[in-house]
C-alpha cells in the first residue's frame, strides 16, 4: 500500500467536511419516501415492527443487508424515513473514504486523488442518492470496500484481506445480486496467473459458487417461509428470462447500451480526464494537433449520429432528467409529459453529450494504450489489480447493457474506471499542468453548483407534495384511495401486486383519481388549493386538483 500521509488525511477530511456542508445546504429534510425507496422502506418497517422479512414485488433485489442496516438506525427512535436516510448518508461517507483509499493504491499525487474522490462525492447521482434509502449507495460502499480488500490481497497475498473482502461482497450481493460479478472477476483474475497454486485457484472459484448458492437459498427460504404474495419477486424472474433468450441479435443492444454507458462515464469523469489527457500526451509521442483533431472529428461524427437518431443525454434517465435531478413522479409531468416544470435547454444537452463522447474516447484510448504497452499476458504477472478491475468493468457493463440499465447503476463503475486510468500513470510523476488543473477545478465547481441546486429543488418540491397530501387527508378528510399523489405516495400507501393498470389513470396503483397532486393545472380538474415551494432562485408551485362533476 502506498504511504498514507498527513496530507492525505487532511485532504480526505476536507472532502468529507465540504460534502456534509453541501448536504446541509441542500436541505434534505423530510419524513417521506423518494423514488423506489418506499418499497425497501416497507420491508424495513415490517422487520422493525414484526421481526419478519417481507419483500414487495416491486423490489428486484434481495435487499436483506439493507433491511438489517436500516433497522439498526430505526432501533433508536422507531421507524422513519429520515432515520433510513441517515443510514444511507453514513454509508455514503464510508464509500467516499474507501474511494480515496483505492485511488491511493494507484498514485502518490494528492491532487489526482483529490479530484478523483471529489468527482464521485459531488457527482449529482451519487449526491442525491445519498439522501434516499435506495439500494445504490449501500451496494456501492460495500462493493467498493470489497474491491479495495481484493486489490490489497493481490499485492500482499494476505488471506485476511480476501476473507474480509469476501464477507463484504456477500453483504453487497444481498443488496444487489450483481455483486457476484466482483467476486467472479476476482476468481477469474486469480485463475489466470500461472504462478498461483491450483488449490488456491479452486478455492477462489468455489467462493463464487458458495455466494451464488447462498443467494438462491435465501430467496427460497424467504418465499417458502412466508405465506405472502408480496415476496414473489416477479421482476427478478423477468430479468432472468431476458438473459435466457439473448441471441446473436442481442449484440446490437449490447453495443448500443455499452456506448451509452461510456458516454455517461466520460461525462462524469471529464474534469479528471482533462488533466489525464495532458499526462497522456507527455507519456506518448503524439503530435498534439493530430491527436486533438482526431478526437474532435470522431466526437463530432458520433454526436451528429446521436442527434439524427434523437439519442442525446439523458439516455437512461432515472436520476438525471431533462428537467434536472430526481424523477418528477407526478401524473402531469411523468405520464402526460406536460411542460409544467422548467427544462434544461437542448443546447446544453448537446454540449454535455459531446463532452461525454470525448471523455469516453479518452478512456478507451488510455486503456488500449496501457494494454498495448504492457501486454495482457505480462500484466497477469505484474499488475493483477488492473486485470481484476478491468474484468469487473467489462462484466458489469455487459450485464447492465443487456438489462437496459438506469443512469444510477453506473456510479459503481466510476471509481473502477478512475482506478484503471490512475494505474496507467502510477510508475512516474510527470510535471503538472496547472492550466489543466484550473480547468478541472472550474468544471468541478460548476458540477457542485448544479448538484446542490437540483438536490435542494428536488427535496423542496417533495416536501411540498406531502404538504398537499396532508391537506387532502387531514384537512379535507379525503381517503388515500381517492388520491393520485404520485408514484411514491401511491406505492407507499396502496401498493398491490395484483393491481391491474387502467389507461385512464396513472399506472402506480391509483384506485380513484378524484384528487390529484400536480405541478400544473389539468383538463377536467379544478384547482382547490395552490401550494408554494422555494428553490434557490425562484418560487414554484404545486396544485391540489379535484375532478369536475
Amino acid at each position: 500500500m502506498m504511504a498514507f500521509h498527513r496530507k492525505d488525511i487532511l485532504v480526505l477530511s476536507i472532502i468529507i467536511f465540504c460534502w456534509i456542508a453541501l448536504l446541509l445546504l441542500s436541505d434534505v429534510r423530510g419524513n417521506f419516501p423518494l423514488n423506489d425507496d418506499w418499497s425497501y422502506a416497507h420491508s424495513t418497517k415490517v422487520f422493525v415492527e414484526d421481526g419478519r422479512i417481507e419483500l414487495t414485488g416491486w423490489a428486484s433485489m434481495p435487499i436483506i443487508t439493507q433491511i438489517f442496516w436500516g433497522s439498526l438506525f430505526c432501533s433508536f427512535a422507531g421507524f422513519s424515513f429520515e432515520a433510513l436516510r441517515l443510514s444511507t448518508i453514513v454509508f455514503s461517507i464510508i464509500g467516499i473514504i474507501f474511494c480515496y483509499l483505492i485511488f491511493n493504491e494507484s498514485t502518490k499525487q494528492v491532487y489526482l486523488k483529490f479530484v478523483a474522490t471529489a468527482l464521485i462525492a459531488i457527482n449529482p447521482i451519487y449526491f442525491l442518492l445519498s439522501s434516499t434509502f435506495m439500494t445504490d449507495i449501500p451496494f456501492f460502499t460495500l462493493s467498493i470496500i470489497s474491491t479495495f480488500l481484493f486489490i490489497r490481497f493481490f499485492k500482499t497475498e494476505n488471506k485476511y484481506h480476501f476473507l474480509i473482502g469476501f464477507l463484504f461482497i456477500v453483504a453487497a450481493s444481498f443488496i444487489r445480486q450483481i455483486g457476484v460479478l466482483v467476486l467472479l472477476s476476482f476468481a477469474l483474475t486469480y485463475s489466470l496467473n500461472k504462478n498461483k497454486l491450483l488449490r488456491k485457484k479452486i478455492y477462489s472459484i468455489l467462493s463464487v459458487l458458495v455466494l451464488i448458492l447462498l443467494l438462491f437459498l435465501s430467496q427460497y427460504l424467504i418465499k417458502s417461509g412466508v405465506d405472502n404474495p408480496l415476496v414473489n419477486n416477479h421482476r427478478t424472474d423477468k430479468l432472468l428470462d431476458a438473459f435466457s433468450i439473448v441471441n446473436v441479435f442481442g449484440l446490437i443492444p449490447l453495443l448500443k447500451n455499452s456506448f451509452f454507458a461510456l458516454i455517461y462515464i466520460g461525462l462524469f469523469l471529464f474534469p479528471f480526464l482533462i488533466n489525464h489527457t495532458y499526462l497522456l500526451l507527455k507519456r506518448n509521442s503524439f503530435r498534439k494537433s493530430k491527436f486533438y483533431l482526431s478526437i474532435i472529428a470522431s466526437s463530432v461524427f458520433l454526436l451528429i449520429s446521436l442527434i439524427v437518431f434523437n439519442k442525446l443525454l439523458p439516455l437512461r434517465p432515472n436520476i438525471l432528467w431533462k428537467y434536472g435531478l430526481g424523477p418528477a413522479t407526478l401524473k402531469d409531468v411523468d405520464i402526460l409529459e406536460l411542460p409544467h416544470i422548467d427544462q434544461i435547454h437542448q443546447v446544453i444537452w448537446i454540449m454535455l453529450t459531446l463532452i461525454g463522447i470525448i471523455g469516453s474516447i479518452l478512456i478507451i484510448i488510455t486503456i488500449f494504450l496501457y494494454l498495448k504497452e504492457n501486454k495482457f499476458k505480462k500484466l497477469i504477472y505484474t499488475d493483477l489489480p488492473s486485470i481484476f478491475i478491468f474484468i469487473t468493468i467489462c462484466l458489469t457493463v455487459i450485464i447492465l447493457s443487456l438489462s437496459n440499465f438506469y443512469d444510477r447503476y453506473l456510479i459503481q463503475l466510476l471509481p473502477l474506471v478512475t482506478f484503471l486510468i490512475l494505474q496507467t500513470n502510477n510508475k512516474e510523476i510527470i510535471k503538472r499542468s496547472y492550466f489543466a488543473e484550473k480547468i478541472g477545478y472550474l468544471i468541478l465547481i460548476v458540477i457542485t453548483l448544479f448538484t446542490v441546486y437540483e438536490t435542494q429543488n428536488y427535496f423542496s418540491w417533495n416536501r411540498c407534495r406531502w404538504e398537499v397530501i396532508k391537506y387532502l387527508t387531514d384537512d379535507l378528510k379525503i381517503q388515500p384511495d381517492n388520491i393520485d399523489g404520485g408514484f411514491e405516495f401511491n406505492g407507499w400507501m396502496g401498493y398491490d401486486p395484483n393491481y391491474i393498470p387502467n389507461k385512464s389513470k396513472s399506472w402506480w396503483w391509483v384506485k380513484n383519481d378524484t384528487y390529484i397532486v400536480s405541478f400544473g393545472e389539468l383538463k377536467n380538474y379544478t384547482v382547490i388549493q395552490k401550494f408554494e415551494y422555494q428553490s434557490f432562485l425562484k418560487k414554484k408551485y404545486l396544485y391540489a386538483l379535484k375532478r369536475k362533476n
